[in-house]
């Protein structure tokens, strides 16, 4: 396949649509483009062409386009409702003079519409494409693209199947919530896990066999044995971490929010390496069991990912790392948290190739989203996440 070249000096139509390279720093007015592109004929949104009179005219060259790529294509996935699968809104970075830009290839999909962005405090946007403008979509238009949608897909979708169980694993935790964060990787496509093999209870046991460090802040410890109930593995007590790894291959994870704090900080202070932590270790030890031939008799496409806090009302998270001046003399005193709890407006997704290739950069996802809701940008986020391997570094 040749490499596509920058379309400098056509004009912007009902399939294409050009932004300057300042639309990295708002995602979103990238999004609001792909959302009406998938509810129309599709098309291409092209990042670093600088558009004048509707046509490009001047490249503006990205700096580090890769790691750029990957921030616009989890932005998508994370802000279209249903989220983009293969095909649907691919991001790629594309040589052009001095440098690169980024192109966002379109296929709309009929069975998958209508397709919503969400936005803060406005909830679903439905957005279309209309020649070189972008328009609300009426009502007599959504209930059509509901309808059509919906007979496409019939009862078959495993995707909102797996989604609708989520939710009811989500409700279920409510009603016997006390004060925790609540976590579930759910496989879709079909996995099964040999719950049984001596593999597993060494990776519940050992935190080093998932890359964790034997000291920190894990779900892995060798002072509890596995224990195996019901279809599933359970490693922990109800006063601590506790991590469940089903024969679906789905894991759970809670954690009372009393665990997350630290004895440097407040009494309702969630302390933010505890947080970080926690939630990375256990991407990394689903990548693990989703790629342990050992363990795995059938294969995973994508993976929902949902958390929760539950009554976490009055409580603090502080942005920067506890290793920084900020940290403790930042201007802005944190809120507490106004709500009884926090929840995903919309579940995460990730490729099997992602989940069990980059588990860290899976975390730092979920880790945006929190970080968010307690009024932080995602470059508070402590520097302990490396941005640019997409590792957790913490000090053994």
């Amino acid at each position: 396949m040749s490499t596509p070249k920058p379309p400098l000096g056509k004009r912007e139509s009902l399939k294409l649509e050009f932004k300057g390279r300042d639309a990295l720093k708002d995602l979103s007015r990238i999004a609001r483009e792909v959302v009406a592109m998938l509810n129309a004929e599709g098309g291409e949104v092209w990042v670093g062409l600088a558009e004048g009179a509707g046509a490009a005219v001047r490249v503006e060259p990205i700096d580090d386009p890769d790691m750029e790529a990957r921030r616009l294509r989890d932005h998508l996935i994370d802000t279209i409702e249903p989220s983009p699968r293969d095909g649907e809104a691919d991001v790629e970075s594309v040589p052009a003079e001095g440098g690169a830009v980024l192109r966002v290839r379109v296929q709309s999909k009929g069975a998958h519409r209508p397709y919503a962005q969400m936005r803060k405090g406005e909830g679903r946007v439905f957005l279309a494409r209309v020649d070189e403008r972008v328009v609300a979509m009426g009502r007599k238009e959504l209930e059509e693209a509901f309808r059509a949608g919906h007979s496409s897909r019939g009862q078959d979708d495993p995707i909102a199947h797996a989604r609708q169980e989520v939710l009811d694993a989500r409700e279920k935790a409510r009603k016997a919530s006390q004060g925790h964060l609540w976590l579930l990787i759910k496989p879709v496509g079909g996995s099964e896990v040999e719950i049984q093999s001596p593999e597993l209870r060494e990776l519940l046991r050992d935190p080093a066999a998932t890359g964790n460090r034997v000291h920190g802040w894990n779900f892995a410890g060798g002072y509890e044995e596995p224990k195996r109930s019901r279809g599933m593995i359970t490693h922990g007590y109800p006063s601590g971490p506790c991590v469940e790894v089903h024969r679906s291959g789905e894991l759970g994870f809670h954690i009372p929010l009393p665990v997350l704090k630290h004895q440097q900080g407040g009494a309702r202070e969630i302390w933010p390496l505890c947080l970080m932590e926690y939630t990375t270790s256990i991407f990394r030890l689903a990548s693990v069991v989703h790629r342990g031939e050992a363990l795995l008799r059938r294969e995973a496409h994508t993976f929902l990912v949902d958390l929760v806090l539950f009554n976490v009302k009055g409580w603090v998270l502080r942005p920067y790392s506890p290793n920084t001046f900020g940290f403790t003399y930042s201007v802005q005193k944190p809120q507490p948290f106004p709500d009884d709890e926090f929840a995903l407006e919309q579940l995460l997704a990730f490729p099997h190739q992602e989940m069990t290739q980059e588990p860290d950069r899976c975390a730092f996802r979920l880790l945006v989203r929190i970080y968010e809701a307690f009024g932080h940008d995602e470059d508070k986020i402590p520097k302990e996440f490396d941005r640019k391997t997409g590792r957790l570094v913490l000090a053994s």
